[in-house]
């Protein structure tokens, strides 16, 4: 019996229907949970994050809700993502996913509040979607997120704050 294709072609299409099924459609909308506390753990994001802490608490507390420990809710992070422009078309990327960028994936973001701590990771989540540039580590992405996007824009939108 002859191992030959019996359209010619056919051979590459379900070689690649294959690598598609198996190793890219399982991750097309997958979070790198482990990348994203990775990059947050990293001694130069940490750095960073430290140097710009002072902004970075500032801008927190413009979106605080009213309870307390501060927090800031899926409404208040919806609320700052679209007055900071940090949904595009390009992100294909929801609040909601912004939001719980870095968390684990069974956390309900309706209810789950974020803690400045874990403001910071979601943070460094979204530079790294952001900064899509895997020739850069993370520290390198967040800090052209930090001083490229996310400060300028909430300097301009919030120029009472004085980041």
């Amino acid at each position: 019996k002859s191992l030959a294709p019996t359209q010619p072609g056919t051979v590459a299409a379900d070689a690649f229907q294959r690598l598609l099924v198996e190793h890219v459609l399982p991750f097309a909308k997958f979070s790198d949970v482990h990348g994203v506390q990775s990059a947050v753990n990293s001694p130069n994001v940490q750095r960073l994050l430290a140097s710009h802490s002072r902004a970075l608490y500032k801008l927190y507390g413009q979106f605080v809700g009213k309870g307390y420990p501060p927090s800031i809710g899926l409404q208040e992070f919806q609320f700052m993502a679209k007055e900071l422009d940090l949904l595009d078309r390009k992100s294909n990327c929801t609040a909601e996913e912004l939001f719980t960028c870095g968390r684990a994936p069974h956390v309900d973001p309706g209810t789950h509040l974020l803690s400045f701590r874990e403001f910071l990771e979601v943070v460094v989540g979204v530079a790294l979607l952001k900064v899509p540039s895997p020739f850069l580590p993370p520290h390198a992405r967040l800090e052209r997120f930090l001083t490229q996007v996310l400060l300028p824009r909430a300097r301009t939108k919030f120029p009472k704050l004085k980041l």
